[in-house]
């Protein structure tokens, strides 16, 4: 197991890595700026990467956030390439949902 932590002018970086004795690998990559947040993470097996996610978010507040995600899948699992975005936004005048 292996922990990084770096500070920048910007926010928080946070990264845990994973290796197991039967060839599983899985990294974690937190990044806290102070206007969004990135969550990547990695599954590789055989050194083959069998699981990708990445979610970027706005920092959360009562009136306005922002998702997106993006997750990959490859072998053994079946391929696939699956993206989503939402957000909500608060007005007086007006609420959107995306």
């Amino acid at each position: 197991m292996e922990y990084n932590q770096l500070k920048h002018s910007y926010g928080t970086v946070y990264a845990i890595k994973l290796e197991s004795n039967d060839d599983i690998n899985l990294k974690l990559h937190y990044d806290r700026q102070y206007d969004k947040i990135i969550l990547k993470c990695d599954l590789d097996k055989n050194h083959i990467r069998t699981i990708s996610m990445t979610l970027n978010a706005t920092s959360f507040r009562w009136d306005l956030f922002e998702i997106e995600t993006h997750l990959s899948t490859d072998k053994p699992l079946q391929q696939q390439s699956i993206k989503t975005k939402g957000g909500f936004l608060y007005r007086t005048d007006q609420v959107i949902l995306i």
